[in-house]
């Protein structure tokens, strides 16, 4: 048999919670977002042979193909390792923010460096967009393509995004947001064995809301979503503890497991197990029954004799 406890899976996790697989059975395996496996593929899977597992999965940062404006590229990949470049070239008449007809982007651990974006020629932006309850800090029209203004928000209001916005292409990049700060929250709370699913930001506007999940072997109690109210948290989910079977235990009681041959067995929170006595041994007197749960990490163990 193979086990799961014999591999480490960075940057993933496997799709099964089984804790041991048989030979020639399969399990498979996923990236988290952002990665992808070795053949670009965003899950895989890897099967029990008789010398261990037929490969040592991997999920590696990743960038998609970006979308090219007015220009083209050599490269027709449709995705791409961390630190791969990309070269581009504008169409005809047209140059990137730099003024340049040719430029390359990097795949890092936040996406493209750049926006591989070639434009006609130079516009400038209007007014600038007024944001409620937020001013300018300051500014001198006219506003060129790479011109930034900078917004603030006014006393007890909490600005969401980013206060630095730019004119591209004769338009005004996304405005941030000024929320009551008495409404707003803070990181969400933290969990024992889990997390959140998306990236902790500092704040959060009202009504907002974070999805946990629970390490590997952990069973998610509650919901899952957490949601800011008032400038509170919703209560977040806990991870109940699985619960870890060994031989030795079982010698100890002189006891086996009625459907299973592991030596080492992972149980969910909440699954069934069922004992039985070991060959020439019976069921000890007041022992608790053969047929019990996993409940957060404890186990009442039957007792033969």
């Amino acid at each position: 048999t193979c086990s799961v406890s014999d591999i480490e899976i960075e940057n993933g996790f496997f799709s099964e919670s089984d804790g041991t697989y048989d030979l020639n059975r399969v399990t498979s395996y996923r990236c988290k977002q952002g990665y992808v496996t070795n053949t670009g593929e965003t899950s895989g899977s890897i099967t029990c042979l008789q010398n261990g597992w037929s490969l040592q999965p991997s999920c590696i940062k990743s960038c998609e193909r970006p979308v090219f404006e007015n220009s083209v590229t050599k490269n027709n990949s449709t995705w791409f390792k961390l630190n791969d470049k990309l070269d581009y070239e504008c169409l005809l008449g047209y140059e990137n923010e730099y003024k340049h007809t040719k430029g390359s982007i990097t795949c890092t651990y936040h996406g493209w460096s750049d926006i591989p974006s070639c434009y006609e020629e130079e516009k400038t932006c209007g007014d600038i967009p007024e944001l409620e309850h937020g001013s300018v800090k300051f500014s001198v029209p006219p506003y060129h393509h790479g011109d930034s203004v900078e917004f603030t928000c006014s006393e007890t209001f909490t600005m969401i995004g980013h206060g630095l916005v730019s004119c591209i292409n004769g338009k005004w990049t996304q405005l941030p947001r000024c929320v009551d700060s008495t409404k707003a929250c803070g990181p969400p709370p933290p969990i024992d064995n889990g997390d959140i699913t998306s990236l902790s930001l500092p704040v959060y506007a009202p009504l907002s809301s974070v999805d946990y999940q629970c390490q590997k072997y952990y069973l998610l109690k509650g919901k899952k979503t957490a949601t800011c109210r008032n400038g509170k948290w919703s209560e977040p989910p806990t991870c109940l503890h699985a619960c870890v079977i060994r031989e030795d235990i079982m010698e100890r009681f002189n006891i086996i497991l009625r459907w299973r041959e592991d030596k080492k067995v992972y149980i969910q929170s909440g699954e069934d197990i069922e004992f039985a006595c070991k060959p020439r041994y019976r069921e000890a007197r007041g022992s608790p029954p053969f047929h019990t749960k996993c409940i957060n990490g404890h186990i009442h163990y039957p007792t033969c004799v």
